[in-house]
């Protein structure tokens, strides 16, 4: 699992996100916490796939989460992202990262459904959770880096060889020689 993943997954463990979604949405912790880490990966998946497209695309994430979630301001409102979450930020995150497809989030959130045994309603509701809290750590991990570079590298290096140089190339081949 990418050390994102596996960082936010804990920072909110500890924070008690799961209790707070099994009461909320009448699941167990533990159907919370699985849910959880089949959505939270897909997020992940979707920003780096956009991310990877072309250095336009690669500066708007950037800039949004420089703009948007880089003081991890979400992490300390769990409570109010879990009793009353703003499903139209979730689903706008979600429409940007998956492009407007909602059959591409409709088909992961039926697979998830299927794998943890829950209501794909209740699944969708929880992806609209998940998103922003995605962005929120990408947010923090590019504040952290120097100019955002460490985080943006590791989302462009799509072959993890720790060199975006060869990725780069890659894309500008694809952009400039379309067939």
């Amino acid at each position: 699992m990418n050390t994102i993943i596996q960082g936010l997954l804990q920072e909110t463990a500890s924070k008690g996100l799961s209790s707070k979604i099994s009461s909320q949405f009448g699941i167990s912790e533990s159907q919370a916490d699985s849910v959880l880490s089949m959505l939270m990966p897909e997020v992940l998946s979707g920003v780096k796939e956009n991310a990877k497209k072309d250095e336009y695309s690669a500066q708007q994430l950037q800039n949004t989460l420089k703009k948007h979630h880089a003081d991890g301001g979400i992490f300390s409102q769990l409570d109010t992202l879990v009793s009353n979450p703003d499903v139209a930020k979730g689903s706008k995150i979600l429409g940007h990262i998956f492009e407007g497809n909602s059959d591409k989030q409709a088909e992961i959130e039926k697979k998830v459904a299927e794998k943890s045994g829950i209501d794909s309603g209740i699944v969708s509701q929880i992806f609209t959770i998940a998103a922003p809290l995605v962005m929120g750590k990408l947010g923090q991990s590019i504040a952290g880096a120097s100019g955002g570079g460490s985080m943006l590298t590791s989302l462009l290096d799509q072959n993890n060889d720790g060199s975006v140089i060869d990725d780069v190339f890659r894309l500008a081949k694809k952009f400039f020689f379309k067939k």
